[in-house]
């Protein structure tokens, strides 16, 4: 099962993306157009491996990677 939990994070928002307990990505907001974008793996701040104007569809993707 897929958890999100939100962190406050210095200097803006991100999201955990979470299975068995194990932080596997994070969501975080684009600075520049405000799109939500996801890196894969726990400490990747780097390269995204996926984005999209809509959290929820986000997370639809995000979801159908695993």
């Amino acid at each position: 099962m897929i958890e999100y939990k939100e962190r406050d994070l210095l200097g803006g928002w991100s999201m955990a993306v979470v299975v068995n307990g194990a932080t596997l990505g994070h969501i975080r907001k684009d600075g520049q157009d405000g799109s939500f974008v996801y890196y894969k793996g726990p400490h990747n701040q780097m390269n995204w491996s996926l984005y999209d104007a809509d959290l929820e569809v986000l997370k639809t993707k995000i979801e159908a990677s695993f």
